[in-house]
């Protein structure tokens, strides 16, 4: 008895693949669609006299894949989706407005390298250096410029005084990363922090990075007793003694939420003669597995 192909599932299949390649049509045409769209943002930027140097807003960024996060559903990993997004995202924002990565080099040089590469697509052009202070003085001097810096651990040099130094408004850390993580082990804090000529804006979910100067005795105890006491929670993340233009030991500080100079709470935590610098912060980042 001869036995014939079973053409009813030859067409199922055929259907199915006539069906992906319609989705597929529909998926280029939006994004085509959104590039568009990110033209015309650049123009009405250009027409309301904005300044157009650096156009990646990392809280936005956050707020959006937020968002995206918490109405996905089905056997595709969100993991899938943040990295097509973030693709999207760079290739939108290097369309308004150009911009590079900076690098520094050493034994990390190429985990450092691919995140970058990760969170801010194929077009960016990465220029690597030879120590923190380097990055920072070359971000400093382009506008359009991101850097990405080791985040600071207890025993790392610190790099950050040297932040401080040349501190100015809109000039500081804007982001954290990574921002998707798949579990919160190691702890969810970020291993790379970047710096910009943009202003640290609040996404909904933020730490705040401070840096305490001050000439007193002070233990890590006390220093907790003063951001409970404020209202704030945080904690320490390093600390320098005798550096810089004041001599004065200074302290860095991680703190929840996206606070400004002017916040009552960090008025309370200055005492005579100390001062508070405000150099940035980052969005919290997604944990995959968290309740949405």
């Amino acid at each position: 008895m001869t036995r014939h192909p079973d053409t009813s599932s030859a067409d199922t299949l055929d259907s199915l693949r006539r069906e992906i390649d319609r989705v597929d049509d529909a998926l280029h045409d939006l994004l085509m669609q959104r590039a568009i769209l990110s033209a015309k943002v650049r123009k009405t930027k250009q027409t309301d006299r904005h300044e157009l140097v650096l156009a990646y807003r990392p809280a936005r960024e956050a707020a959006m894949l937020r968002r995206l996060r918490a109405r996905h559903h089905g056997d595709l990993p969100f993991a899938a989706i943040a990295r097509i997004w973030r693709e999207i995202i760079a290739s939108s924002t290097q369309l308004q407005s150009p911009y590079g990565l900076y690098i520094c080099g050493g034994a990390n040089m190429l985990a450092v390298h691919d995140i970058g590469r990760f969170y801010y697509g194929a077009m960016a052009r990465i220029h690597v250096h030879d120590n923190p202070r380097a990055v920072i003085d070359a971000v400093a001097a382009d506008p359009s410029g991101l850097g990405l810096l080791p985040a600071p651990e207890p025993r790392s040099d610190p790099w950050w005084p040297h932040m401080q130094d040349r501190w100015k408004r809109d000039f500081g850390i804007i982001a954290g990363l990574p921002f998707f993580r798949k579990t919160a082990s190691p702890p969810a804090t970020p291993t790379i922090l970047v710096i910009a000529h943009a202003p640290f804006e609040p996404s909904g979910d933020d730490t705040t990075l401070v840096v305490l100067g001050t000439d007193q005795s002070l233990s890590a105890g006390d220093i907790d007793r003063r951001i409970g006491a404020s209202g704030l929670a945080g904690h320490i993340l390093q600390e320098t003694t005798g550096q810089g233009k004041t001599g004065a030991r200074r302290i860095l500080l991680a703190l929840a939420g996206c606070l400004h100079a002017d916040d009552p709470a960090l008025g309370a935590m200055i005492r005579t003669g100390e001062t508070m610098t405000i150099l940035g912060g980052y969005a919290n980042p997604i944990i995959e597995g968290d309740a949405t």
